[in-house]
């Protein structure tokens, strides 16, 4: 499972939980990362579910792009991470 792999992601995952959407400048400018990094980032976290864009991939190009955080798959993402980690605590 590569769900929250590394900081960049998390910090991403922070920022888009935040507000309603963004364009990749200013997930840039607020997560303090190159532009190429946060695109990387971006494209594995949508491709993970995690997150959602307003344009489908193919016809982004010139276009202004917004991102949002997918709260339903983050919040299965999380629970399947928590019992990955920490196993069912319930018997």
């Amino acid at each position: 499972m590569r769900a929250f792999g590394t900081r960049e992601d998390l910090a991403i995952l922070l920022f888009l939980g935040s507000v309603d959407s963004a364009e990749k400048r200013d997930i840039v400018s607020e997560v303090e990362m190159a532009p190429m990094t946060v695109h990387r980032h971006l494209l594995e976290l949508e491709e993970m579910g995690l997150i959602t864009v307003d344009i489908e991939m193919g016809r982004r190009q010139g276009r202004h792009v917004r991102y949002s955080l997918d709260r339903q798959e983050t919040a299965i993402a999380i629970d399947r991470l928590r019992a990955a980690l920490l196993g069912d605590l319930h018997p």
